[in-house]
């Protein structure tokens, strides 16, 4: 799922016009401006939300007395894009979930915004190293994003999945049942998906958690569930602040005395992983925190194996102050945050179908050198504090001697280790810091890089490739015409398993980029120009060339801001030919 998905269907349903127009009920006060408790944790306040939230959906009565004949039927414009959504979150189904009860068109829509925040802020982390230069905040870089990004199609995806809450009896299961899951796992460590099939026999028939034709596919609805359900330490903060958002009403999310102290709370379910993932490296300085409540917890913590093979990162600095550090692993959840909060105010009312900007971000990634080092370390810090100010959250060192986040912090654990203990894959959480999306390192003269690729073996079948292609991704060697017995290094293949579909290849013997995107191909300027600024296609003038910064910062640009169906240049070049076919 892209989140340029919007951009080309929901602006186009002229049926759906009367429901984006709709005004949302935004708060006008803005977060900085609450200053009530903005020295203390409002984490209590969000955990007494969901225990109300849990105890009233869980009444006897609560849900009988709802009338299950309300908005029975999804709008009608939106089908097209729901058809588009399940192909693309179920491609191995071969029934159809919008023929089912079991699609909540809400849900897919809901999903789909949070993953668009998600990669917005992930292309906006260039930004940070361009506007500390103009001494600008960290929260212009992120709305200067969401501008170059057309946020109205963002702001247009919000108001649509919150009006493809229909009321009937299937869409209020869905939320009513989600809160009662996210509230056992995070007011009372508990799981509660041992009761999900009873769940669906509460909708009146007794359901299938499996769709028996798309070779063990878990229902959308029952997925969900498992995810509330699960320890709430093993899930990404923000995908569990989505989460809760979706099932609680939608005066949550428009209020900041509802909204920051969610917050709140999984910013502390952020600090504590950080906290578990810093301790399970050797490297790592933990005297620092001896005084500190949430040592024996995360000291213990980091002792098991499933801890320490779970919570991962490459990114822990042994010369950067471990405090830091662990502020620094919850920077890209505030960013999220606050973007998701822009968002919810954004007063766009109208598309903006200019795509020049889209380059406006490429030169973000000139100036890598000199935002590297102490300065890097001081912004990006910056940036954190802004942050931490704007949802008024205390300094660390008062989160660390917290009796309320110590026993949060011992439920979460022994949560965790009693659910995982027991399961024979538990996956990784990866935590990092806002670092930048790079393709991998190319070498400066290609003459370099030919020498190393291109009478490279495969290590399948041993054999030299005709057309070798460098996957500029994961730097695996691949080729767009592949001998048979080694289907699994052709490009439309790879590019399946590296990039959900997209993948960025540079053609080693004719210099220049294949950009693939699923069945649809084109390809790109050679990132390597002669001393002169020309191309050299296949190397016919034997010339050294040298790698464009510029170039290969504007194709970084392209992948990093999902583009690369919305640039014309790519486009007027896409077609599907031989080097799709098996």
């Amino acid at each position: 799922v892209c989140r340029r998905f919007a951009n080309s269907i929901l602006p186009a349903s002229p049926d759906f016009s009367g429901i984006t127009r709709k005004a949302m009920p935004i708060a006008q006060t803005t977060p900085t401006e609450a200053a009530a408790s903005i020295h203390n944790l409002q984490s209590p306040r969000a955990l007494a939300l969901l225990e109300s939230a849990r105890k009233i959906v869980g009444q006897s009565t609560f849900l009988k007395a709802f009338p299950g004949n309300v908005n029975d039927t999804a709008e009608p414009a939106l089908d097209p894009s729901l058809r588009r959504l399940t192909m693309l979150y179920y491609p191995r189904s071969k029934s159809s979930f919008s023929a089912s009860e079991r699609l909540s068109p809400s849900l897919f829509l809901w999903e789909t915004l949070r993953y668009s925040v998600v990669s917005t802020e992930i292309a906006s982390r260039d930004r940070m190293s361009s506007y500390s230069a103009q001494s600008k905040s960290c929260l212009e870089s992120l709305r200067s994003e969401l501008n170059s990004s057309s946020g109205f199609i963002l702001s247009l995806l919000f108001r649509v999945s919150h009006s493809a809450r229909v009321l009937n009896r299937r869409e209020v299961l869905l939320r009513f049942e989600g809160i009662q899951l996210l509230a056992g796992s995070i007011c009372s460590g508990i799981s509660g998906d041992k009761d999900l099939l009873d769940a669906t026999k509460r909708k009146g028939t007794s359901l299938p958690m499996v769709d028996p034709e798309s070779e063990g596919e878990i229902f959308p609805d029952i997925q969900f569930w498992k995810q509330c359900a699960d320890p709430v330490l093993a899930q990404d903060p923000f995908s569990s602040l989505m989460s809760a958002l979706f099932c609680l009403p939608i005066e949550v999310l428009t209020s900041t005395e509802f909204f920051i102290p969610i917050v709140h709370l999984f910013y502390i379910v952020c600090v504590i992983q950080a906290l578990i993932t810093c301790y399970g490296q050797e490297a790592f300085d933990r005297s620092i925190f001896r005084g500190c409540l949430l040592n024996d917890v995360c000291q213990e913590m980091s002792g098991y194996d499933i801890a320490r093979e779970y919570f991962v990162s490459k990114h822990i600095d042994p010369s950067c102050d471990p405090k830091d550090m662990v502020r620094r692993l919850t920077h890209p959840y505030l960013r999220r945050c606050a973007l998701l909060w822009e968002l919810l105010k954004s007063s766009s009312s109208a598309p903006l179908y200019d795509s020049s900007n889209i380059w406006e971000g490429s030169h973000l990634h000139l100036d890598s050198s000199t935002a590297e080092g102490n300065s890097s370390l001081a912004m990006e810090l910056d940036g954190v504090r802004e942050l931490e100010h704007l949802f008024q959250i205390q300094s660390l060192d008062l989160i660390l001697k917290d009796e309320c986040v110590h026993m949060l912090a011992l439920r979460w654990s022994q949560h965790f280790c009693e659910d995982y203990r027991s399961r024979k894959y538990r996956g990784i959480l990866f935590s990092t810091p806002a670092v930048p999306f790079r393709l991998m390192q190319l070498p400066p003269v290609y003459q370099v890089l030919l020498e190393r690729y291109v009478k490279m073996h495969c290590p399948d079948c041993g054999s030299v490739p005709d057309e070798p292609a460098l996957c500029l991704l994961c730097g695996k060697l691949c080729s767009p015409s592949w001998k048979p017995c080694c289907r699994a290094g052709k490009c439309l293949n790879h590019a399946s398993q590296c990039g959900a579909g997209v993948g960025i290849f540079l053609l080693v013997r004719k210099t220049t980029i294949l950009l693939q995107r699923s069945a649809r191909l084109a390809f790109w300027p050679s990132l390597y120009l002669d001393a002169f600024g020309e191309e050299d296609h296949e190397m016919h003038r034997g010339k050294p060339l040298y790698l464009s910064q510029e170039r290969y910062a504007a194709l970084t640009y392209l992948v990093a801001s999902h583009s690369l169906d919305r640039t014309s240049e790519v486009l007027r070049q896409t077609t599907i030919s031989f080097y799709t076919s098996d």
